[in-house]
């Protein structure tokens, strides 16, 4: 087990870093300190943006809360009542108060004054994709942009997400930028994230560099969970791939929605509520698919009730975000992380359960679990440095969807390993239909029972399955060995025995694994593929169906 471990290190440090490097995806790269605002102006003078690369407008702008005010309303007046300044990136609900929703509702109107160096060399422009949720952006005077219509109330507003970047007009002298931002149906309000200066061509390449990624990340999830439910409908008994493959499907909305409500912008017909919706909902259905996941991995370390008691709770938050509209399911986010607290105490209890009790040939599944806890621990505390990770250039985007991928990873590789060691053990274990035909013919010579009634061949079929258990013996060669239909064959295997033939052939495997339990150091899953079991999983189950304990406990005594 050490050895497999040793050799699993770098898939699993890959694993690991890969979601990090994900949410480092986009920083800017230039060494040069970005040039802050100071009493809403900034000045690029000493800034070239065909070197220096893009800058951020971060720092203080002007603020006036519950006022629109337009270009006009500043050359008639330099001041206005209610002046103040605002941090941007910052919302007017920051930190802990996103859980009062009513707090973001408003609109206001920024102001900032860009000082250049002269005039620029080549075409420049602002990347808004995190202005909620709806805004006008004049630049000299002009209106030059709008995305949605901002309103004094919530029916006059008309929200609308997306990541614009919007050409500056040429120009010798500075730039007065005033944006008119309104929020109702969001629970940040404000320009809660970095807006981007540089030239266009560097704008349209990083936002079409993070569309690549993001439908990377998204093809990744659907061949994953293709890939499960096609070895599911191969095994269908192995539910624990139903479960994996529809959790990494309902992943992909969600891993997806946080880059800017990426498929609203891809998706022509699904409008930003569709889109906010869509992932809250499949980010719910995921959990209900985990809990049934890690129940059947773990069936003695998570009880009935409670897997139940998080269904019916996640099922109703699920109905419920399926028929209110988006803009109201900011109100939803309290109960929203009450739920992810809640799993998250529950992923917490099976990891040290299933370390304490020593579960074997889990190690890939419980670092699955440790990285989901890793990265909801980073979730959780991200409303206290959000702002602080938007002004370096750092997507603060949640990671816990990523956290989910990497068990994703790390299920599919614990899956090839079993199926490496499988495949090894049936190379020297299966038997063709012409050795199994043989061999019955042999057994029939040696017995000296050479009758053709039912009984004979009944038993005939027990002294077979007696000396060849962990051979993949399959019920219609058997019964097509003896001369009778499978149907017939297994009717009267049971009148005869008294189960049924699979049990049969499970109880002779079983007991001969408690033997070697008992009586070997073998590890338990080469036990499981000596005795005839073509994987640990089944075996397991197996095992405690037959015996009420896992095969670890059993061997502890």
């Amino acid at each position: 087990m050490y050895i497999i471990k040793k050799k699993l290190f770098p898939l699993c440090l890959i694993t690991l870093l890969l979601p990090v490097f994900s949410m480092l995806c986009g920083c800017t790269a230039s060494g040069k300190k970005n040039p802050v605002a100071v009493k809403g102006s900034i000045d690029f003078t000493e800034w070239n943006f065909s070197k220096d690369g893009t800058a951020g407008l971060d720092g203080e702008w002007e603020f006036y809360r519950m006022s629109f005010l337009s270009p006009d309303d500043f050359r008639k007046s330099g001041s206005h009542a209610g002046q103040g300044y605002m941090n941007v990136p910052g919302g007017w609900n920051p930190g802990r108060k996103i859980y009062s929703p009513n707090l973001a509702n408003g609109y206001a109107t920024y102001r900032l004054r860009i000082i250049m160096g002269g005039e620029q060399s080549n075409s420049l422009g602002l990347r808004l994709g995190f202005v909620r949720s709806a805004y006008r952006l004049y630049v000299n005077g002009k209106l030059i942009h709008s995305a949605g219509t901002p309103g004094t109330s919530a029916a006059s507003t008309v929200s609308n997400f997306s990541d614009d970047i919007v050409q500056l007009p040429v120009t010798n002298s500075n730039y007065e930028v005033i944006l008119q931002a309104a929020n109702y149906h969001f629970p940040a309000g404000g320009i809660i994230g970095r807006v981007d200066i540089g030239s266009m061509s560097r704008l349209m390449d990083s936002r079409q560099l993070g569309n690549i990624f993001t439908i990377f990340r998204a093809c990744i999830l659907v061949l994953l969970g293709l890939y499960q439910l096609f070895i599911f409908s191969m095994q269908p008994r192995e539910y624990q791939y139903l479960f994996l493959g529809l959790i990494c499907l309902c992943l992909v909305p969600e891993i997806s929605g946080n880059d800017k409500n990426f498929w609203s912008s891809v998706i022509s017909f699904l409008t930003w509520s569709g889109s906010y919706r869509w992932a809250h909902f499949s980010y719910l259905t995921g959990g209900i698919f985990i809990i049934a996941y890690l129940r059947r991995i773990f069936p003695l370390d998570v009880p009935r009730a409670v897997a139940w008691g998080f269904t019916i709770i996640i099922s109703t938050a699920c109905i419920i975000t399926a028929v209110i509209p988006g803009e109201y399911i900011n109100h939803m986010l309290l109960p929203y992380h009450l739920i992810s607290v809640s799993l998250l105490f529950l992923y917490l209890y099976i990891l040290i359960r299933a370390t304490v009790m020593r579960r074997e040939n889990v190690f890939l599944v419980k670092l699955g679990l440790f990285i989901i806890l890793l990265f909801s621990l980073f979730d959780m505390s991200l409303p206290l440095f959000f702002y602080r990770l938007i002004s370096m250039g750092i997507p603060a985007v949640s990671l816990r969807p990523a956290g989910t991928l990497a068990l994703c990873v790390l299920q599919v590789a614990d899956m090839t390993r079993d199926f490496i060691v499988m495949k090894h053990h049936v190379t020297h274990l299966s038997m063709d239909n012409d050795d199994l035909k043989a061999a019955i013919k042999r057994m029939k010579a040696d017995s000296h029972v050479l009758t053709d009634s039912i009984g004979d061949k009944i038993n005939v079929a027990i002294e077979y399955l007696a000396a060849n258990y962990a051979s993949d013996i399959s019920r219609e060669n058997l019964a097509q060995s003896l001369g009778l239909h499978p149907d017939n064959f297994s009717r009267y295997f049971k009148m005869h025995t008294g189960k049924k033939y699979n049990e049969y052939l499970n109880d002779l495997r079983i007991t001969e694994a408690q033997r070697l339990l008992a009586e070997t150091n073998t590890p338990i899953i080469d036990i499981a593929m000596n005795v005839g079991f073509r994987s640990l999983r089944t075996f397991n189950h197996a095992f405690m169906s037959g015996t009420g304990r896992t095969p670890g406990d059993f061997r502890k005594g």
